[in-house]
Order: C-alpha cells, then structure tokens, then sequence
C-alpha cells in the first residue's frame, strides 16, 4: 500500500514523488509530470518583479523541510493555496520585486546541514531558519544561487557558475562544473541548469527537455551515475529554464 508523506530533506525525496510545485506557466512540462502520475501545485506569478523571473518558483518560494515552506510575503495566492492543501506556511519579511538581485531574497539552495546563497540579500526569516537549526550559510556573488544548482545528493551538485563551483570545494561538497548556455530562457541568453531541473525519487533526476542535447552530457551522466542517479527528459525540447520544481510528497510503500 501507497501512503503520502512529506519529502524531509529539501530538494532530495527518497521515494517516488507525488506531489509537487512548479510554475503554470510551462504546461509541456506540467503534462509529462501529470502523466509520471504526480499531482501539481501551481506556483502563482509575482507582479511585482521584472522579467520572466516573476513566474519561477524558486523566486517566490523555499522548501524547508517537511510540510514547512517559506513563501514571499507578498504571493499571498500562493500561501493560501499551501495552507488550504496542510502546508505548514511562513511568509518571508521582505517583498519579493524589482530586478535581479533584489528578487533572489528565497533563492538558495539547501544541502544537508549548508545552505548557498548571496547572503546579504536573503530574507531574514530564511536566515533565522539556518542558525536555529544549524545549517551552514555558505555566501557567493550569484544571487541566483537555486537556479544556478542542480541538486544531485545531498552533498553533490552541478553548476556552471565559477563562485558556486569555488565555493563548494571549499566546503566540501563535491561539485561538476558545466559550461554556459545550451539551456533556453525566455528574454535571456541563456538559463542555468538549476532551474531546468528537479529530483523525482532518490535515483531519478528529471530535465525540462531533453537532456542529452548538453554539451556536456556525458560528464553530467557519468557525476549522476556515480551516486546512483539515473537522468530522464521530460520533453524531446531544447533545455529550458522554468525556474525549478519542488519535490514536497512523495509515496511511501508500506
């Protein structure tokens, strides 16, 4: 028998996820998820904030751990919707708006006991979070530390930004440095593969698009094999950036 039960650890289900929240805007990737059998959450777009950041959901909200999120103060639509569905929901101090960095306030990506962001401009709340409960605020220069990350395990990642990747060595978290572009973005040259990306079970990471069009595939497969990770395509499209999912339930055999 099935049960749901609420993905513990940021960004890293153990079992096979079933519910998730991900932009409305990108319906090609919202029906191969249907399809997978996982049901969606909406992330609902912040006005506020300029460009087609205003649509990702790793702009105006932040998997903390169980059925706790941390969701902009000012996507009330969004925190509503959570808390109507048994989410555990705080609204950030600061407004999410205005252009990059000032928008990237909930955009950080926590492993483990560490967390990576542009720490001076991250929310309080989201700080307070970490020193509460021990995790390690590891600062770099890109704001958009989430959507530059793509989560592998829980102490590995893929970036192609030169700080994340500096920063991880320092710490170590063992890291694949990839080179820029290959990944589509509305009114950008190109996105980052955080954002084109998201864990579907302990052994399955999943792409918006297809995945082996990378130019370096064979070394984003061969780092994700070496834990245990297997890669899927949603879609035969070009990588693209949509900001993110996050695993929040997942099935669990009983």
């Amino acid at each position: 028998m099935n049960k749901s039960i609420f993905v513990e650890k940021p960004n890293l289900p153990k079992f096979n996820v079933s519910e998730l929240i991900v932009s409305g805007r990108y319906k090609f990737v919202i029906d191969e998820l249907k399809r997978l059998g996982i049901s969606i959450i909406e992330s609902d777009m912040l006005s506020e904030i300029c460009g087609v950041e205003k649509y990702h959901t790793d702009i105006s909200i932040i998997h903390l751990c169980n059925d706790n999120l941390l969701v902009a103060k000012n996507n009330t639509v969004l925190a509503d919707k959570l808390s109507f569905l048994g989410y555990n929901v705080s609204l950030s101090k600061k407004i999410i708006f205005g252009k990059y960095p000032s928008c990237t306030a909930l955009n950080a990506v926590i492993l483990g006991d560490k967390m990576i962001c542009r720490e001076s401009f991250i929310d309080d709340k989201l700080i307070e979070y970490c020193k509460k409960n021990s995790i390690k605020i590891i600062s770099v220069k890109q704001g958009y530390a989430r959507c530059s990350t793509a989560v592998v395990a829980e102490n590995a990642v893929i970036t192609s930004d030169n700080g994340i990747y500096k920063a991880c060595i320092e710490n170590s978290i063992d890291v694949l440095k990839i080179e820029s572009g290959y990944i589509e973005i509305e009114d950008y040259n190109y996105g980052f593969i955080g954002g084109s990306c998201g864990k579907l079970s302990d052994d399955i990471l999943a792409f918006c698009g297809d995945v082996k069009v990378h130019k370096n595939y064979d070394d984003i497969k061969a780092f994700a094999l070496n834990y245990g990770i297997n890669l899927i395509s949603l879609s035969n499209k070009r990588l693209f950036d949509i900001g993110g999912f996050i695993p929040t339930k997942q099935e669990w055999v009983y």
